[in-house]
């Protein structure tokens, strides 16, 4: 029986676009369990920067759709297809961007985060300004990638 789709027409129609993709995969089977074991490694860290402030999310979704390109067809058409996850993918392998939106909310959470644990967790001052290093050291390294395709840079 097939999923409904609750999300906007634009993700209708990336999910149409991005339904069904043939993969070729390892002709080993010890190759694709490894590669499957480390796609599914790097998608429980992607899980897991979407909550932790300094651990990103989209390289490790990278990692994990490359895996599974070469270990499983079903598990990589199921992350091209997540209507949280799909999206971030296909924005970057298009056109090497990562939407505005998803800038916001990663750079939202990790002030909110290092703020809490700044004021109410860590307390040796050494550490608030290591924390706050490395906050920001983050937040260049997401505002560096660009935010639209090359093409349309220009018309937003």
């Amino acid at each position: 029986m097939a999923r409904p789709d609750l999300g906007t027409k634009r993700s209708k129609e990336v999910s149409e676009a991005r339904a069904r993709k043939r993969v070729e995969v390892h002709s080993s089977r010890t190759m694709r369990l490894f590669l499957f074991f480390l796609g599914t490694l790097f998608v429980a860290i992607a899980v897991a920067g979407v909550i932790l402030p300094v651990l990103p999310t989209t390289p490790f979704l990278l990692l994990a759709t490359a895996c599974y390109a070469r270990s499983s067809d079903r598990f990589y058409n199921t992350l091209l297809n997540n209507r949280i996850f799909g999206p971030i993918i296909d924005d970057w392998h298009s056109n090497h961007c990562i939407r505005p939106k998803v800038k916001a909310v990663a750079i939202s959470m990790i002030v909110l985060f290092i703020a809490f644990s700044a004021i109410f967790v860590i307390k040796p001052p050494y550490l608030k300004i290591t924390m706050g290093v490395v906050a920001i050291g983050v937040i260049i390294f997401i505002m560096s990638f660009p935010s639209v395709p090359k093409g349309e840079r220009g018309n937003h």
